[in-house]
C-alpha cells in the first residue's frame, strides 16, 4: 500500500453513517431494554386470596332461632348472620332473596347435630357451607357469610 492510500481518509458518507449508527444503536438497545424490563419485571401481582380489602355492601339478616335435639334433650341456638356482597352488587336487589336465604339457613342448621352446630371450630365450615347454599340459590354477588352473633344453650 502506498503512503497516499494510507493517508487517504475514508469516504464522507460512510463516516457519517457510522457516527449516526454509533449514536442510535445504543439508544435503541437501551430503549428496548427499558421497555422489556417494565413489561417483564413490573407485572402486576394479584392479591392473595385472603387479603383484607374494603368490604362491599353488607346485609344484616334477622336472627335465626333453632331448636336442635341432642339425645332427646332440646337445645336452642340463636345465630345472627350478615352477608357481605361484591362491590358492584346492590343491597336492594339482594333483599328479594332473604326469604330463600332464611329457609336454606334454617334447613341447614336443623340438619346439624347439636355438638357440631355449637362448636366454634365448626364456624368456618358453616360459613363455607352457607355461602355455597347462597350460590345455589342464584345469589352470585355474595362474597362472605359473617357470623355476627351466636348463642347456644
Amino acid at each position: 500500500m502506498s503512503d497516499e492510500q494510507a493517508k487517504k481518509p475514508p469516504p464522507e458518507s460512510s463516516g457519517a453513517a457510522a457516527k449516526v449508527l454509533g449514536l442510535l444503536l445504543p439508544a435503541i438497545l437501551a430503549g428496548a431494554a427499558a421497555f422489556g424490563g417494565t413489561k417483564l419485571g413490573a407485572a402486576p401481582h394479584a392479591p392473595p386470596p385472603h387479603a383484607t380489602s374494603e368490604p362491599g355492601p353488607t346485609v344484616m339478616l334477622d336472627p335465626f332461632i333453632v331448636t336442635l335435639s341432642d339425645a332427646g334433650h332440646p337445645h336452642v341456638i340463636k345465630l345472627t348472620l350478615a352477608v357481605e356482597l361484591k362491590h358492584t352488587a346492590k343491597a336492594e336487589e339482594f333483599k328479594a332473596f332473604v326469604p330463600r336465604i332464611r329457609d336454606a339457613t334454617l334447613s341447614y342448621l336443623r340438619s346439624l347435630p347439636y355438638d357440631e352446630a355449637s362448636s366454634p371450630a365448626r364456624f368456618e365450615q358453616m360459613r363455607t357451607d352457607l355461602l355455597e347454599k347462597l350460590t345455589k340459590l342464584g345469589i352470585h354477588d355474595a362474597e362472605h357469610v359473617l357470623v355476627t352473633e351466636f348463642v347456644a344453650q
